[in-house]
């Protein structure tokens, strides 16, 4: 095998791992000519994705509550001491919004004279956090839908 083959065989190897899990691949015709015959170029990164929806819990009467002060962090740095949450707006009623970036690849090759592109996301995990309750992991993919999210809370007792 030579270097060429032995570069791309890595290439692709690293690509498939950045996005794994692949959550969504699509393929397109970018509409540009190649730059030259045997073009191939591999990106990677991350895609900024919008996530909403609403944390709740359950009540002592089984009614849903808005849980008000959760925190969101990645999931690969749960355990660090230096870990910041994500910045996160909730509302009274439990809704949030919140930026997060997803695993992202695209692959540029010339079919036909035309520059045709694959663009893979995946997914990403999270930890929610919240007082009163136990810890969530959360998975987030690029066909996130809002949608409750349900945290397991401990009744809370009253002082005083």
């Amino acid at each position: 095998m030579n270097v060429t083959w032995q570069c791309l065989a890595i290439g692709i190897l690293f690509l498939e791992c950045a996005t794994s899990p692949v959550h969504e691949t699509v393929t397109k015709n970018t509409g540009a000519a190649c730059p030259r015959p045997n073009y191939l170029e591999f990106r990677d990164g991350a895609r900024v994705f919008q996530l909403n929806g609403r944390f709740v819990r359950r009540d002592g009467h089984n009614s849903w509550q808005p849980v008000r002060s959760p925190q969101v962090l990645y999931w690969d740095a749960r355990d660090s001491p230096t870990a910041q949450p994500l910045e996160l707006a909730v509302d009274e009623a439990g809704n949030f919004t919140v930026e997060v970036g997803l695993p992202w690849s695209s692959e540029l090759v010339c079919r036909n004279g035309q520059v045709v592109e694959t663009e893979q996301v995946g997914q990403e995990y999270f930890l929610v956090r919240a007082e009163g309750c136990s810890n969530l992991k959360l998975g987030v993919g690029p066909k996130w839908v809002p949608h409750d999210i349900e945290l397991k809370c401990h009744a809370l007792r009253k002082t005083g």
